[in-house]
């Protein structure tokens, strides 16, 4: 079990009520209950570690759905939960030890001698603020009941809401001070729905802190400055931020502190970009929005269930979407092997077409070449022009087109004819060569040509008959 983050991030605001158009990835959510049973609700747009926008409600039972629906609120999304001061015991411990096992077993022990209650109904969280090379680390120590905690996170779900961090206003309202000088010490007194609060600040970390619940606000501000000027002594250049619901209230908090006093409306701060708008109300939840991306785990008030059901909620979140993840690219991979397949299916039908095709041809060649040679074995005076003729049919490549052949027994033999390529012809003229039967085989002419849509090569050749009158 942990406690709240003390570190700071920046804010800016568009002011309440704004409807900035929002990521889901970019939203944090603040909650703090109001002490009558409902619960504030700030939706934060952080960017670049400011606030670009926010807007700003009340939950209250019956209508909480309604207004998380506007607010753009979804399960899972990070939304911490800041408790009352009052409601929480804060010790400023040191500890021999710079090791964090170490400073994790001694806070058990701390937990023990501290706890106005039994171990096992309290939570605690703490925040290493320095270490020093003695070996000793100074804390931020917090202690809350469970029950306390319980309550609130068990009326938030009933509401639709479940908090993914708890921790304190301390921490939450502290975030506003980011970027003033360290030296100044700055402070905040808030009195909102019958609780106030005092804390001062240094270098980030609450230095003294004290809440109390009820309406007295006047009284409770003296008292806290005259304990505080007592441990750490009275620093009039201190700023303090005035927070409250009322102006009466506002007016007994600046009246009683002695310090320079600022409202929060006034207040110009890095952290707020000089951009005024933020109400006290929202304040709080709005430096819990700013904390839900900071800290360690040891500072979540969270219970260690409910720790543990987060973890295991994100493992399933995670694993769910690498699931999702798996089936749309097993169905990527099923589309494109089924669309190769079909692709392989076309080429394999029009190759067995092809092919078909081929074996037809070669029927009709098988049969002239029969013809043929019964004609051979009939007519012996024409034998010689006609193993000429066949020779050279043989001789001929499937897409050679022959239109012209002139052969008298005297002269060389000329022929002449069409061709896809250069290529084409001049394997024809290879196989020529290669021909027992012609001699001086010799390319006459050759030329390409456009014929239509097709691109042809036109040749003439000359070739010599062996054995023939020369």
């Amino acid at each position: 079990m942990t406690g709240p983050s003390t570190t700071n991030a920046g804010l800016a605001s568009s002011g309440a009520g704004a409807s900035p158009r929002r990521s889901r990835r970019a939203l944090r959510f603040g909650l703090e209950p109001t002490g009558d049973g409902a619960y504030r609700i700030a939706a934060v747009q952080i960017r670049r570690g400011h606030v670009s926008a926010y807007e700003f409600a009340t939950l209250v039972e019956g209508d909480s759905e309604k207004e998380l629906r506007r607010l753009g609120y979804k399960r899972g999304l990070p939304a911490v939960l800041t408790l009352p001061r009052h409601d929480a015991i804060l010790k400023w411990l040191r500890l021999p030890s710079n090791d964090a096992k170490q400073i994790a077993q001694m806070v058990r022990f701390e937990v023990r001698a501290l706890a106005p209650w039994p171990e096992h109904e309290t939570v605690f969280g703490y925040h290493v603020v320095s270490t020093d090379p003695a070996g000793y680390a100074s804390l931020v120590f917090v202690i809350m009941r469970t029950d306390t905690v319980k309550q609130h996170i068990d009326a938030l779900r009933a509401l639709g809401v479940y908090p993914t961090r708890v921790e304190i206003t301390t921490f939450s309202l502290g975030r506003l001070l980011d970027g003033l000088n360290d030296d100044e010490r700055p402070a905040i007194a808030r009195a909102a729905g019958g609780a106030f609060e005092y804390t001062r600040y240094w270098a980030g970390h609450p230095m003294f802190s004290r809440g109390a619940a009820g309406d007295d606000a006047a009284a409770l501000v003296r008292d806290s400055l005259t304990l505080d000027e007592r441990r750490h002594g009275r620093d009039q250049a201190c700023t303090l931020l005035v927070l409250a619901d009322s102006g009466d209230a506002h007016a007994a908090l600046g009246g009683e502190a002695e310090l320079r006093t600022i409202a929060l409306a006034d207040f110009r701060s890095p952290v707020l970009n000089g951009v005024a708008g933020i109400t006290p109300e929202a304040a709080g939840c709005i430096g819990a929005a700013l904390g839900a991306d900071h800290g360690a785990h040891s500072e979540d008030l969270l219970s260690e269930r409910d720790q543990r059901r987060l973890k295991l909620r994100r493992v399933f979140t995670e694993a769910a979407q690498v699931a999702a993840l798996g089936v749309i690219c097993a169905a990527l991979l099923y589309f494109l092997s089924l669309t190769f397949i079909r692709q392989e299916q076309r080429f394999a039908q029009k190759a067995r077409a092809d092919i078909d095709a081929l074996g037809e041809n070669v029927g009709e060649l098988k049969q002239k070449s029969e013809q043929i040679r019964r004609l051979r074995a009939e007519i012996d005076t024409v034998s010689a022009p006609l193993e000429v003729v066949l020779e050279l049919y043989a001789r001929t490549p499937s897409t050679v087109g022959i239109n012209f052949l002139h052969y008298d027994g005297a002269r060389p033999l000329v022929l002449a004819g069409e061709a896809p390529s250069f290529d084409v012809v001049n394997q024809f003229l290879s196989e020529l060569n290669s021909s027992p039967q012609f001699d001086q085989v010799k390319l006459a002419h050759v030329s390409r040509t456009l014929q239509g849509q097709s691109d042809l090569v036109e040749f003439r050749m000359t070739l010599l008959v062996r054995g023939a009158a020369r």
